[in-house]
């Protein structure tokens, strides 16, 4: 899975968040986009063919929690941080396969 342009983000400030669905599909239905629009006027999308599950509510917590979080079914595919000198870093676990 490619995961082109998440460490040009971090560090950015979210002034927005856009969700789009195909015209035509019911409720939240059958293709999505998820944008997060930064102040300094750029955006990210995320986009699904299907779905795109959304959780209601943000939760407390950092790194370590979201790392715990369903790790029984779900593991890193990629992580973009900024580095201790402020610039945007990237890590992508190796498979254990």
């Amino acid at each position: 899975m490619a995961i082109k342009g998440i460490d040009e983000i971090t560090g950015k400030t979210i002034e927005r968040v856009i969700v789009k669905r195909k015209k035509g599909a019911p409720g939240y239905g059958f293709g999505m986009q998820v944008f997060l629009l930064f102040t300094d006027h750029t955006y990210y999308e995320f986009f699904s063919d299907w779905l795109i599950g959304f959780t209601g509510r943000v939760y407390e917590g950092g790194r370590e929690e979201v790392l715990r979080y369903v790790s029984d079914a779900m593991e890193v595919e990629y992580e973009a941080y900024l580095d201790e000198n402020g610039r945007p870093a990237s890590f992508r676990p190796k498979s254990e396969s």
